[in-house]
């Protein structure tokens, strides 16, 4: 019986294995399982152990999200993805250049699925995972703080957040906290005709947005805007309070 449960096991495992291959997302951009070899060594490859966690490269918003990831400038930079899930997206982010990347997720599996596909990649010393509590009234842990950069607000270059239009707008204040002036950030998970409302949500914050659609599915890409008031000359003070 054992035997006969074993062979169901690994046919089981045989056919979850055969539903993944590796999926080509741009030029020299790939998502690569962990049991296959990659095609194209002087790519990008982004190795997964796929089926923990969402991002496996198959959904619209996963690769709208690397392909803008794809336009940016990385180099030294450092990375906060909002909802990691198996954490596809700050591994590219780190192989195009990024200095550290920082994963957070509400699911206790999805962080650890995030440092253990960080780990296949070899940039566990540059990757760390953080559960948060993802709502705006909740309590959150200083996921930036953990990821080792100077302070929660204004933390970080680069946001990447994929996921649904609820928390999308719920967290617009946070998100965009966590950006520093001059910062990009990167939203995903919603529809075509949510675009609307995610704009008014994050154009108080935000600036110069691009915008890219894979069939109904959408991602943004808006600049922080440097909400800073000018430093007031202290002579022109002078001379107006005379």
């Amino acid at each position: 019986m054992r035997q006969v449960e074993h062979i169901q096991d690994q046919e089981w495992l045989q056919s979850i294995r055969d539903s993944y291959q590796p999926a080509r997302i741009d030029e020299g951009l790939w998502i690569i399982p962990s049991w296959c070899q990659p095609e194209d060594s002087s790519a990008v490859n982004i190795i997964l152990e796929p089926g923990i966690a969402f991002g496996t490269g198959d959904h619209p918003t996963t690769r709208l999200c690397l392909k803008a990831l794809l336009s940016l400038d990385l180099s030294g930079k450092s990375v906060m993805d909002y909802g990691t899930g198996s954490g596809v997206l700050a591994i590219a982010a780190l192989k195009m250049g990024a200095a550290m990347a920082c994963g957070t997720d509400t699911d206790q599996l999805a962080v650890r699925a995030a440092a253990q596909n960080a780990a296949l990649n070899g940039l566990a010393g540059r990757f760390q995972a953080v559960q948060c509590e993802g709502s705006a009234e909740g309590p959150e842990p200083l996921a930036a703080l953990a990821c080792g950069a100077p302070s929660q607000s204004g933390a970080f270059d680069v946001i990447i957040a994929n996921i649904l239009q609820g928390p999308l707008l719920e967290l617009s204040s946070r998100l965009c906290d966590y950006a520093n002036s001059g910062g990009t950030i990167i939203l995903s998970g919603f529809l075509d005709e949510q675009w609307p409302t995610i704009r008014e949500a994050y154009e108080h914050e935000l600036e110069n947005f691009q915008v890219s659609q894979d069939g109904q599915w959408v991602a943004i890409t808006g600049i922080k805007r440097d909400n800073q008031p000018l430093a007031v000359n202290p002579s022109l003070q002078s001379n107006v309070n005379a």
